[in-house]
Parts: C-alpha cells; sequence; structure tokens
C-alpha cells in the first residue's frame, strides 16, 4: 500500500511540475513605406500622406493579439525615385515630416538632396545622414503604441524646394523604413 501511495505521491509531483508557466519572446520584423506623388508646377514642395498600421501590416498585428509588445527599434530608413519624362525638375532639397498627436510636425530628415540626373529608379538611396533625431523618436513612439490603437493614421509630410523653381515636377518618391520588435508572450509547457 505504500508503494501504491508513494508512487501516486510521484506521479501527481510530475504533474505539477512539468505545468509551468514559460515566458516566449517573439522578434517580429516589418517593413513600411510611405509614398509621394509629385507632379506639378511647384518652388515650394508640400505634400501628405497618411498610412494605417492595419494597411502597413496584419500579421504584425495578429502577433501582437496574444503577447505584450515590450521594444521597438526602427532599424533603417531609404528612398527611391521615379522620374518621369515631363519632369523639369534637375534638383530638390527635401525634408520629410511626421505629426505627433498634437498635429505638430517633427522633421524625420533633413535637406536631402535629390539631383535628377543621378537618381537611378528602382535605387533605394540609404537615408542616414539625413536623420532627425526628434522625428525617428516619434516614429518609435507611435509604432510602440500599436498594441492600444491599431487603426491610428499616422500623418508624414514632404516639404521642400526644387531648383530651378516654377518648373514642372513629375516625380514619385518612396521612403522606405524597417521595424524590429520583441513581443513577450506566456504559456505552458
Amino acid at each position: 500500500m505504500k508503494s501504491v501511495i508513494r508512487f501516486l505521491a510521484l506521479v501527481l509531483l510530475m504533474v505539477f511540475t512539468s505545468c509551468q508557466s514559460k515566458e516566449y519572446f517573439f522578434f517580429p520584423t516589418f517593413s513600411g513605406s510611405f509614398d509621394f506623388d509629385l507632379h506639378q508646377q511647384v518652388s515650394v514642395v508640400y505634400l501628405e500622406n497618411k498610412i494605417s498600421f492595419s494597411a502597413v501590416n496584419d500579421s504584425l498585428l495578429n502577433s501582437l493579439e496574444d503577447g505584450l509588445l515590450e521594444s521597438v527599434d526602427v532599424e533603417g530608413f531609404c528612398f527611391d525615385c521615379t522620374i518621369s519624362e515631363r519632369n523639369e525638375v534637375d534638383s530638390a532639397y527635401l525634408d520629410v515630416y511626421i505629426a505627433d498627436q498634437e498635429g505638430n510636425n517633427l522633421v524625420m530628415f533633413e535637406d536631402v538632396f535629390l539631383d535628377t540626373d543621378v537618381l537611378e529608379p528602382g535605387v533605394n538611396y540609404p537615408l542616414y545622414d539625413y536623420l532627425n533625431s526628434d522625428g525617428v523618436l516619434e516614429l518609435k513612439s507611435v509604432l510602440s503604441s500599436l498594441q492600444e490603437d491599431p487603426e491610428r493614421e499616422i500623418l508624414f509630410v514632404l516639404g521642400g524646394r526644387v531648383f530651378p523653381p516654377d518648373s514642372y515636377a513629375a516625380m514619385e518618391i518612396g521612403v522606405h523604413f524597417k521595424v524590429n520588435m520583441k513581443v513577450s508572450a506566456s504559456g505552458f509547457r
């Protein structure tokens, strides 16, 4: 009888110790982009573009349903530019802004120089030399709030000046970014 009781106690001990709660970490990565179509007679550029996260990456939102977003790291930025034959702009200095929750435009990239004779379609040009910490930190903050408000829209603004002034600009500019996140989730093993 003693051996049966010891056996049952041992089995119960093994069952209860094997059902431990375990924390798992996932590191989803996603890429996002926003585009500006510039087709107008212009001296000073001002264009707006809104994106929502649900439009950017539904699979990322699904991974956040059962987990907790712990950190966000913006890994890199680049741009590409497609120039139409109708373009008369020789060069441009452009800035990219992100709107914060109060509606203030914070600079993400400043004085990005575009020489239309040098730019090649389909080539991604890095933006590291033009980064401004205020705008990048705001993007990181917005991404961190993704779990609470996945339908939130983010306003990006393209501003700057073209040369020669009052010339016809015919180009599409795409800004691309890559983000790494850390998500934790609890489970049993």
